[in-house]
């Protein structure tokens, strides 16, 4: 009987041996990974809003050139036609530089 009760403890610290360190190891690694997925959404979002900066330069960009054409064409050839586009495009050149 003396030897049963032996076996019991020892079985026991072995069972809470093999039960609670892959459930600790479980919950720890659960909590890394909800960390990480966190991280990794918020960082996104940066992503998206350096994306959305970056098009809007690049739009900003495109304006800025037509304008430039246009203001040449009207200079060398000096014929009006070639400053329609570009008193078009002012004021959404404006617009975009308010934004």
């Amino acid at each position: 009987m003396g030897d049963s009760f032996i076996e019991q403890n020892q079985f026991r610290r072995i069972l809470n041996r093999n039960v609670a360190v892959p459930l600790g190891f479980g919950f720890l690694s659960a909590f890394f990974f909800s960390a990480i997925v966190y991280y990794l959404l918020s960082v996104s979002e940066w992503v998206d809003q350096s994306v959305r900066g970056v098009s809007h330069a690049h739009e900003t960009l495109k304006l800025i050139g037509n304008l430039e054409a246009s203001m040449r064409g009207y200079l060398i050839a000096g014929d009006d036609v070639f400053l329609e586009p570009y008193q078009r495009e002012l004021p959404l050149l404006n617009q975009e530089l308010e934004q």
